[in-house]
């Protein structure tokens, strides 16, 4: 399904209030719940929300506040304590500041990484910026994650009847 359009001003938005980035197998339903538990704390911010990243568009240029979280599930071979080990130990989050913002400080921000039970299986995987960094970045963490996901026995169920409609009228 080839990435949507997005709505006029999503980059200024993403620039000036933050972004949240939700996605993931299980992102569907948890977003629904994550967005009406969280309006006001939402409020201004874009968020964009997909299934796998090659579905989302994502503007160029740099974010400010920004939370990527990764709805999915752990595979049954694996337990908690293991799990973001295996699941996080390629990935570079860490993120420089995009140059011309007048950010004083230059230096790699570590995001802040948290592995959240929701129940059963099912996990959410929030990572978040607090200094501004390139939207590409995002994009890049969040490729590198679906494939660690992948490699690692993690599994995105096969299209519904209703996506496979939607993506033959959309």
């Amino acid at each position: 399904m080839a990435p949507k359009s997005l709505p006029p001003r999503t980059g200024e938005a993403m620039l000036l209030n933050g972004a949240v980035v939700l996605f993931g197998p299980d992102y569907l339903e948890n977003s629904l719940l994550m967005v009406e538990k969280m309006k006001d704390a939402l409020a201004g911010r874009a968020v964009l929300s997909c299934e796998r990243i090659e579905d989302l568009r994502v503007p160029d240029g740099p974010v400010l506040n920004c939370s990527m979280v990764f709805f999915h599930r752990m595979p049954a071979r694996m337990d908690f304590g293991t799990w973001d080990t295996v699941l996080l130990k390629d990935l570079a989050l860490d993120s420089r500041p995009p140059k011309g913002l007048g950010v004083d400080d230059q230096s790699p921000e570590k995001p802040n990484v948290e592995l959240v039970p929701v129940g059963g299986a099912q996990m959410q995987l929030i990572v978040t910026w607090t200094r501004p960094l390139e939207a590409s970045h995002i994009v890049r963490a969040a490729r590198a994650l679906e494939r660690a996901y992948l490699e690692h026995g993690g599994q995105y169920d096969p299209p519904s009847l209703y996506k496979s409609l939607r993506g033959l009228f959309s």
